[in-house]
């Protein structure tokens, strides 16, 4: 049973951008759940084309669902001002998504391992790694370590762009 206050609270918090786009991310991955197991999980030693996708979605909906939990039980979430996206922070949100767009862009033509290494180079410096050293470093690892993850490891077939 819901008190009259509760509900009030819900409601305070229902409104909040960061619940709005938690629950719109946790029912994408319940999409995703779904349209893997119809794609096929396959076995550890033979994966279908759902495995990966299966994983991913169970992740996201687990994480969807502790912030969810945490949004509605935390007292602070009552008292949550609204979120104003300063100067600084559009410009971040902003150099988010054209970075993103850009990767989904560019890697049919140069590649995963190329576009990945300058996307994932950009993200670092969009959201104020310091440095030169770091952000290539981790450009550098997450480039290697998701091909190898994928290209060698799963036998997924990358973008190979001008690298092919």
């Amino acid at each position: 049973m819901i008190l009259s206050g509760d509900r009030g609270k819900v409601k305070s918090v229902l409104r909040k951008p960061e619940v709005l786009f938690t629950l719109a991310f946790t029912a994408f991955t319940v999409v995703i759940l779904f349209l893997s197991f119809r794609l096929g999980f396959g076995s550890m030693k033979s994966p279908g084309a759902g495995f990966f996708p299966a994983f991913v979605g169970l992740f996201g909906l687990t994480l969807g669902i502790f912030l969810l939990i945490h949004y509605f039980t935390s007292k602070r979430a009552s008292e949550m001002d609204e979120v104003t996206l300063k100067k600084s922070g559009l410009k971040r949100f902003i150099g988010m998504i054209v970075t993103f767009c850009a990767w989904l862009i560019f890697m049919p033509w140069l590649g995963f391992i190329i576009v990945t290494f300058f996307a994932t180079f950009g993200f670092a410096k969009i959201m104020g790694l310091e440095g030169w050293w770091r952000p290539i470093l981790l450009a550098l690892g997450g480039s290697v370590f998701i091909y190898l993850l994928f290209d060698v490891w799963f036998y997924a077939d990358l973008p190979r762009g001008i690298l092919g």
